[in-house]
């Protein structure tokens, strides 16, 4: 019936077995126990929400991102540009700069491309995700693509932002 070669082949097979099903079972529980990334509220991706500025009134801490194609990082003239952003946002008091966004009650997004297309948004929490973050709440939004060269463009809705906010808070 079976031989000795048998034998040790079934035991064989039996280890191997073993193994492969401890292996699947560990593989399993570490995906199992491994966190996903928190969806990022900060950023106004396709499925956000919709706000509106009175959602922001009572908020002051603000986190700015900046995406800004074809200026380099170490620039001068960027760090000068981000650094009147800045000083727009924090002119009156209304609303202190922070460097985190988990410290942050609301963002500030502004992207801009090339001289004539830049993206400003305005965004809070929105619903609590399954994964621990939240939905973005896009409070508001300016999308522009004009001949007037974006930076002048996005200061003035930097400082338009400012002025509503202000308003809104019955300043």
């Amino acid at each position: 019936m079976f031989t000795r070669g048998s034998i040790l082949s079934l035991k064989n097979c039996k280890i191997v077995s073993a193994c492969l099903l401890a292996l699947i079972l560990l593989t399993g529980a570490a995906a199992a126990g491994q966190k996903t990334k928190p969806t990022l509220w900060y950023y106004p991706w396709s499925g956000h929400e919709t706000g509106k500025l009175s959602d922001i009134k009572d908020k002051r801490k603000v986190y700015v991102m900046f995406f800004l194609g074809r200026v380099l990082p170490q620039d001068p003239l960027r760090t000068s540009y981000q650094q009147r952003i800045r000083n727009l946002l924090t002119r009156d008091g209304e609303l202190e700069l922070v460097e985190r966004p988990e410290d942050a009650e609301l963002a500030v997004y502004i992207s801009s491309q090339d001289d004539a297309l830049y993206e400003f948004y305005v965004l809070t929490r929105g619903e609590p995700q399954k994964d621990g973050g939240y939905k973005p709440r896009v409070v508001l939004k300016r999308l522009r693509s004009e001949s007037m060269g974006s930076t002048a463009l996005i200061e003035q809705a930097v400082s338009a932002f400012v002025d509503d906010l202000k308003a809104a808070r019955g300043k």
